[in-house]
């Protein structure tokens, strides 16, 4: 949530930063800073053939390089903050102001943003700004609607965002659901769904170098007919120097104390001895 607000007042977007929860204002304050990151080699992937886990020879490798080329979005420093000195801050409207901070208000919010910067499809801009929507814990219990109406308000703003030049991120604490049945509605009104697992403490030994999970739940093709086709829906996330590195999750060799390790006898005997027919 933070590098979307921040990257929002980098490229100067028009930002709606909503919540319920905490003090919207405060949380701009803290916005972490541009980072000067310069390319370098992460891990070093041998290219000739691998001596000891030879199957793995055309698995998936991760990418040597960062930086290389120019991306759309920077690099952020989370221990210095200080963002909205160096950039306009003027752009944010913070929700809720004096309204009552319900579905409704926010939707008007939104509806008048557009209106009023031109971000409606049909009409035309000299700049390439885009209008972003950041609203944090939807469906807590500090916000004043009930629980029900989540899913018709996602609807509304999933017509209002394919409508518009305006991108929406929304967070959802769903351990706070009192029907498992509203979570899975929630994910039929969005375009992509992603969640996040910590795994502080965790002691499977295939997570040992990561900090989190993030699983790709929904990736709904948008404007085409071809079915969305990902690289995969499992990737982790672990803090290298100062970095947060997300990667593909593959899993590692066999080791020799494996439990699992592939027996040399036949799977259908019950013996060291060769099947006789």
């Amino acid at each position: 949530m933070k590098v979307f607000i921040a990257q929002g007042l980098v490229n100067d977007d028009h930002l709606i930063f909503a919540s319920n929860d905490c003090d919207t204002k405060r949380a701009v304050e803290h916005l972490p800073c541009l980072a000067d990151v310069e390319t370098e080699e992460l891990e070093k992937v041998p290219s000739g053939s691998m001596q000891i886990a030879w199957r793995y020879e055309k698995h998936y490798k991760p990418r040597i390089e960062v930086n290389r080329y120019r991306t759309l979005s920077n690099n952020f420093f989370f221990k210095r903050s200080g963002l909205q000195d160096k950039f306009n801050s003027s752009n944010i409207t913070h929700w809720p102001g004096n309204g009552p901070g319900t579905f409704q208000d926010l939707e008007e919010t939104i509806l008048t943003a557009l209106r009023v910067n031109n971000f409606q499809n049909n009409r035309k801009r000299d700049d390439k700004s885009i209008l972003r929507v950041a609203i944090q814990n939807l469906g807590s219990f500090f916000w004043n609607n009930n629980q029900k109406e989540i899913p018709r308000f996602l609807f509304r703003l999933r017509s209002i965002c394919h409508s518009s030049r305006a991108v929406f991120l929304i967070t959802m604490p769903k351990h706070l659901m009192e029907e498992d049945y509203f979570s899975t509605r929630s994910e039929q009104m969005s375009d992509i769904v992603i969640s996040l697992e910590a795994l502080n403490g965790d002691a499977n030994p295939l997570y040992s170098e990561y900090n989190g999970l993030i699983k790709f739940i929904k990736v709904s093709p948008i404007r085409t007919l071809c079915p969305s086709v990902t690289e995969g829906k499992d990737w982790a996330f672990k803090l290298v120097k100062k970095k947060l590195i997300i990667v593909r999750l593959t899993l590692p060799p066999e080791l020799n104390d494996s439990t699992q390790r592939e027996q040399d006898t036949f799977s259908c005997a019950t013996s060291n001895k060769i099947l006789q027919f």
